[in-house]
C-alpha cells in the first residue's frame, strides 16, 4: 500500500524536464520488496557503496535529517554531491551495476525531526527526535534489466 501511494504521488508530480530517468510503468513492475533501517544520531552511518541488483530503489526517510551522499561516472559533479535528505523526503536511483550509482548516509543530524510531526505524539517525539527511519523498497522492472541481472 505504501508503494502504491508513493508511485501514485510521484507519477503524477508535474517534474522538470532536467530528470532523464523515469519510473517504468507500474504494470511491468514484477517484484518488489520492502525493509525498515534505523540510524541513530549522531553517528548512524550506512557506508557508501553501489548496489549490485537489478531494478530500482525507493528510499522514505522519517524522523531526523540524514546527510545523503551520491555519485554517479553520469554526474557533472566528479566528487559526488552531499545532500540533507529530510522526513518526508523520498528518493529513487537505479540499483544495476551498469548504472553504478554511489551513495550512503554520513550521518544523522540529531533533534532535526520536523516539529509537526513531534507535535502529532510527544511519546514518539522523545525517540523520533534522535533517529532516522528509512523505508525502503525495491522494486525490478523487466524493460531495464541487463542480461547480467536475469
Amino acid at each position: 500500500l505504501l508503494f502504491d501511494r508513493a508511485y501514485e504521488k510521484i507519477n503524477n508530480l508535474n517534474i522538470s524536464s532536467k530528470i532523464k530517468t523515469k519510473l517504468p510503468l507500474k504494470s511491468t513492475i514484477y517484484k518488489h520488496r520492502m525493509k525498515g533501517y534505523q540510524y541513530i544520531a549522531p553517528n548512524g552511518n550506512i557506508h557508501r557503496h553501489i548496489d549490485n541488483r537489478p531494478g530500482f530503489v525507493m528510499l522514505y526517510s522519517i524522523g531526523c535529517t540524514v546527510n545523503f551522499y551520491v555519485n554517479s561516472s553520469k554526474m557533472k559533479q566528479k566528487d559526488g554531491v552531499q545532500f540533507k535528505f529530510e522526513s518526508g523526503d523520498i528518493l529513487i536511483f537505479s540499483a544495476t551495476k551498469r548504472d553504478g550509482i554511489n551513495h550512503g548516509v554520513d550521518n544523522v543530524i540529531d533533534g532535526s525531526c520536523p516539529q509537526q510531526l513531534l507535535d502529532k505524539d510527544p511519546k514518539l517525539c522523545e525517540k523520533l527526535n534522535h533517529v532516522r527511519i528509512s523505508i525502503q523498497t525495491r522494486f525490478r522492472d523487466k524493460k531495464y534489466m541487463d542480461k547480467d541481472d536475469k
